[in-house]
């Protein structure tokens, strides 16, 4: 995927500063993170993928996986035993880019999983989250199903300190 090859529709409405900022990769640079919101159809995904392909030309390590693939991937290593391996190996890569975050609520060991890899990344690698939910109902899914509340907003709570946050229709900078 490359950003020039995104359409955007005529009346989708975004901050064009904020999206020159996301594709110059400064923030990676910083190790910040970037979450990409908006609703199904108007190019999350193509963003991210975009902005994961020009950071491989600029010879950073990049992972994509949807979010249910992910926890997916974490529950069987913790089958076998190799969950902190595999959170490890998921903390090492210079931009970890997970997609469709939150579309469901997490359970109890999804919110620790992702908990543990947003403490493992904070301040020193980059991730990239897309997701069609608003920006407070994040906390809440991470927050789902029996999950702890309290981790649940302590990651939510790392991973906005310091990041891009851009709501594609709205686009805004903390």
């Amino acid at each position: 995927m490359r950003i020039d090859t995104w359409n955007a529709p005529d009346d989708l409405r975004y901050d064009r500063a904020l999206l020159a900022d996301l594709t110059s990769l400064r923030f990676l640079d910083e190790h910040q993170s970037a979450i990409v919101l908006g609703p199904v159809g108007v190019g999350k995904t193509h963003l991210a993928t975009a902005l994961g392909h020009m950071a491989i030309r600029r010879r950073h390590t990049v992972s994509f996986a949807r979010a249910d693939k992910l926890f997916t991937r974490l529950r069987a290593a913790r089958l076998d035993n190799t969950v902190d391996a595999e959170i490890r190996r998921l903390s090492a890569i210079d931009v970890l880019i997970i997609d469709d975050f939150a579309l469901r609520p997490l359970d109890a060991t999804e919110t620790s999983d992702f908990y543990e890899i947003v403490v493992q990344r904070h301040h020193t690698m980059t991730t990239i989250v897309t997701s069609n939910r608003e920006v407070d109902l994040l906390g809440r899914s991470a927050r789902g199903g029996r999950g702890s509340a309290r981790s649940g907003a302590r990651a939510r709570s790392r991973d906005t300190h310091r990041e891009q946050l851009a709501d594609v229709g709205r686009c805004w900078r903390q």
